[in-house]
């Protein structure tokens, strides 16, 4: 499954586009810490969470739909060698204002 395939099929389930709702309606929470930016955000799974990094310099929204993209990679089980760069190539088509969904 490509990462805008999985962006589509998260948008229809869900209802919506907005990080915010798709994170509460996942059913996580999103909280922000503050750390040295040695990573920007961290997807907690066994609490339910999305933890962004408020001294990072990347946006709170990228972070959070970064993350939004581990939980969906692994709620449907993806395998891949490189997830991180999925989970960012997730985010941008998620964040896109131009990205149409098929």
């Amino acid at each position: 499954m490509s990462e805008n395939e999985l962006v589509s099929l998260v948008v229809e389930r869900f209802a919506t586009r907005d990080i915010d709702t798709l994170a509460l309606r996942a059913g996580l929470s999103v909280i922000t810490g503050s750390w040295h930016p040695v990573t920007a955000g961290e997807y907690v799974r066994d609490r339910g969470e999305i933890v962004v990094n408020t001294r990072s310099e990347i946006g709170a929204d990228r972070v959070t739909a970064h993350e939004l993209g581990h939980h969906f990679v692994q709620e449907y089980g993806l395998k891949m060698f490189d997830e991180e760069g999925f989970c960012d190539r997730f985010a941008n088509a998620l964040l896109s204002p131009n990205y149409t969904f098929e």
